[in-house]
């Protein structure tokens, strides 16, 4: 069982956010076929996501830590 995490974004303002990671979703996703490093990827892109659609950080913006 993947144990929650956070990450921190920050884009080029310096603007940072960070974004709670539910490891049980990776844990789905490696149940349905993908390896931990593409199911790790794609929930952690899928926050990113988010979070920029939320207004939340800036588009330009890419991990800076995280915090297991």
């Amino acid at each position: 069982m993947t144990r929650d995490y956070s990450i921190t974004l920050q884009d080029s303002t310096g603007k940072t956010y960070t974004i709670s990671i539910n490891g049980a979703c990776i844990d789905d996703l490696m149940n349905s076929g993908y390896s931990q490093s593409e199911a790790t990827e794609s929930v952690e892109q899928n926050a990113g996501d988010n979070a920029i659609a939320r207004g939340n950080i800036g588009s330009d913006c890419w991990i800076v830590s995280i915090n297991r």
